[in-house]
């Protein structure tokens, strides 16, 4: 996509290239132009310059250069709106998706959840197959996230002790030096008699 282009380099949005008028250019003299691009999308991208000359000696010339634009995995983590503090005994569903808002695939994702004490996990749905241990639950790695795509996740539990309970979201990809921790709060009260 189009930015800017320097010494007055006008953007033809039809023809999709970038024009500059130079009335004269001496022998043995040089004139640098620039553009700025943004990439929209991945792969290789090739750019033409071509230089005519609109006098009798109809010179023209070409050059192509041939820039790669790599995409990069941007995980975040989205969790349901939770309805309020539970009550101790009441039962209650977590729905967590877990996006890749970038440009390229993860790879190797590892998706865990760390239940408190407050409460006591139930089950479990999602894309993969998941284990109990300890205080994680834990899912199968998923080989590949493509770009813009989501996976979903349900987790159940019921309240067992008055507290602030925090449920501890992780998340790590080939492509992430350390993993993503996000924390949601559910408050767990006394059941009212």
């Amino acid at each position: 996509k189009f930015v800017t282009a320097s010494a007055n380099g006008k953007f033809d949005t039809v023809r999709n290239v970038v024009q500059w008028d130079i009335a004269e250019l001496a022998a043995s003299d040089q004139r640098v132009l620039t553009i700025e691009l943004e990439p929209t999308d991945v792969g290789k991208m090739i750019s033409t310059v071509q230089v005519v000359t609109d006098n009798n000696t109809k010179f023209s010339a070409n050059l192509q250069s041939e820039v790669t634009v790599i995409g990069q995995p941007l995980l975040k983590v989205e969790t349901s709106e939770l309805k309020g503090p539970l009550e101790v005994g009441e039962k209650m569903a977590m729905q967590i998706q877990l996006v890749n808002q970038g440009s390229a695939p993860a790879t190797n994702v590892e998706f865990r959840v760390k239940i408190p004490k407050e409460l006591v996990f139930l089950a479990a749905k999602g894309p993969v197959r998941y284990k109990q241990a300890g205080s994680y639950v834990i899912f199968e790695t998923a080989q590949e996230l493509p770009a813009k795509q989501a996976l979903n996740f349900e987790l159940s539990f019921a309240a067992q002790n008055k507290g602030d309970a925090r449920v501890l979201v992780q998340v790590q990809s080939k492509q992430m030096e350390k993993p993503l921790n996000q924390e949601e709060a559910i408050p767990v009260l006394e059941k009212l008699q």
